[in-house]
């Protein structure tokens, strides 16, 4: 019987996980199509889980939180960090139940952000091996061609097929709605979610996010490192109602700003970010609802909300979407991020935008 899919997860592995891993680790039919080498102790499945799974490069495949299987994601190295090599295994006894597939199709909705220079997803499969070929094709990956005596393997030279997906290929979109809304994650109770001014107390809760470079990869916020920069942020960076923080049951989860412009007082810049913990489970959508029944009420002179993404941040494109932004149009070169100058896209929002009135 096929297995229900909502069991199936991919995570960071776990030092607990050393027996679950000894199970799929230790079997060569599991190895067979890998470059992986097989544990025979738990000592060996332990040394696995602390040198060789690095978070996210090296996730876990789970059901029901036992880890089954492996996916991973090799980026390369200097002028090439825009694509990676992109590998998976799932014990013996969970073949052709369509887990893979699930992982991949997980794994897909969210790798373009936790590798923001990631253009190209890369999979290499022998010949023989049609199973993993039709697990590729059934989420997305195009079949680029056939490489003649590619790759040692196993002690021999072999013939390898060539897979890709790409950051811009459409398809990522339908992935998402269907994973996010139907699978991975179960919304959090939206009645959790305010949004407040920041509070001292917030200095732990602060850190937590504003010390992750996934979750500023896409801001102009600046890295804290300690409690000390943390408090300082809060009392110097978040005037109320300027910037506002996300909270989940109270905690500071993240952060929303307002930014209106000096000498043209009837428009503002929107801004963003949220704990890489809490990213793809409707928060943020939540909360610029809430922003956006008050923020006109706020700012009475406001008649435009404006908001820009980087091309590749397709997250934040739908999120404003969503809300009921408008995208504008494309900025070219338009902004100096992160020392370089990147296209943009251009969202508004205006005080008579009919569905502001709905939400």
């Amino acid at each position: 019987m096929a297995i229900d899919h909502t069991r199936i997860t991919i995570r960071a592995f776990k030092e607990s996980d050393i027996e679950d891993v000894l199970l799929w680790l230790g079997d060569n039919r599991v190895l067979q199509n890998t470059r992986m080498e097989a544990c025979n102790s738990k000592e060996e499945a332990l040394d696995f889980i602390k040198t060789k799974c690095i978070y996210p490069l090296q996730q876990s495949i789970c059901l029901d939180d036992h880890s089954i299987g492996i996916i991973y994601v090799l980026p390369y190295d200097n002028d090439q960090k825009h694509k990676a090599d992109l590998g998976y295994a799932i014990g013996f006894n969970y073949w052709g139940q369509g887990i893979v597939t699930k992982a991949l199709r997980i794994h897909l909705c969210k790798v373009f952000q936790e590798f923001p220079y990631l253009h190209r997803l890369q999979a290499h499969t022998l010949v023989e091996n049609k199973a993993s070929q039709r697990v590729l094709e059934k989420v997305g990956f195009i079949r680029e061609g056939l490489l003649r005596k590619v790759f040692l393997h196993k002690g021999n030279i072999e013939d390898f097929y060539i897979f890709s997906f790409l950051s811009s290929d459409e398809i990522l979109h339908a992935l998402f709605e269907s994973i996010y809304q139907h699978f991975v994650v179960m919304e959090i109770e939206h009645t959790r979610i305010t949004i407040r001014p920041f509070k001292e107390s917030d200095m732990e809760d602060v850190l937590l996010w504003l010390g992750d470079n996934r979750v500023l990869q896409n801001t102009r916020m600046e890295m804290c490192n300690s409690k000390e920069e943390a408090l300082d942020f809060i009392k110097t960076k978040c005037i109320y109602p300027l910037q506002q923080s996300i909270c989940l049951d109270d905690h500071s989860i993240g952060i929303i700003c307002v930014r209106p412009y000096d000498n043209e007082k009837h428009k503002a810049d929107l801004g963003y970010a949220i704990g890489f913990n809490y990213w793809g489970q409707g928060i943020v959508t939540k909360a610029l609802k809430i922003l956006l029944c008050k923020v006109f009420q706020e700012f009475p002179h406001l008649h435009r909300l404006e908001a820009y993404t980087l091309v590749e941040n397709k997250a934040s494109q739908r999120v404003l979407e969503k809300v009921g932004f408008h995208r504008e149009g494309l900025l070219r070169k338009a902004f100096c991020h992160k020392g370089n100058i990147e296209d943009f896209y251009i969202f508004s929002f205006l005080s008579t935008d009919e569905i502001l009135h709905a939400i």
